[in-house]
């Protein structure tokens, strides 16, 4: 089953911008090469502050909640600013 995680950042601070998409791309590299899923990382053009983590997996489980990088993630990106996240199972 194919399914991904979209962890969605709106940073209060701007300032702190360019470190939080180090940290991530340092994340994006070291995880790819461990794990077979493959990590994406987005900006918004429009709006300066708004980050997008695409996590895209596939698992021979029906039941995909979240997994323990999206939360690890979500939880480390909360000091940043407002940070969703959810999971959507292909058809």
């Amino acid at each position: 089953m194919h399914w991904i995680e979209i962890i969605h950042l709106r940073m209060k601070s701007i300032s702190d911008s360019e470190s939080i998409k180090n940290q991530l791309r340092l994340i994006q590299k070291s995880v790819q090469s461990e794990i077979s899923q493959t990590v994406k990382i987005y900006r918004r053009p429009e709006i300066e502050g708004d980050l997008c983590i695409l996590l895209d997996w596939y698992a021979e489980s029906t039941v995909c909640l979240s997994s323990d990088l999206g939360a690890t993630l979500t939880a480390s990106l909360k000091e940043f600013g407002r940070v969703d996240h959810a999971v959507w199972v292909e058809l």
